[in-house]
């Protein structure tokens, strides 16, 4: 049976039910001058993999 349902809703329920079903997601943009690129793609590859770990939040 098709339904539609409403997405705050169904995010709401998910939340209440299930603490764990709803991932909280950061996303962030990094801008750069082209003059540095090289310098950005170098600390990029060293420093990738502590930037996106996962990291313990709070409980609010």
């Amino acid at each position: 049976m098709n339904q539609v349902k409403s997405s705050v809703k169904q995010t709401r329920d998910l939340m209440f039910t299930n603490k764990k079903a709803v991932p909280i997601v950061a996303v962030d943009y990094v801008f750069i001058n082209p003059d540095y690129r090289e310098d950005a793609e170098k600390w990029l590859k060293e420093e990738r993999e502590k930037i996106i770990t996962k990291k313990e939040v709070e409980k609010i």
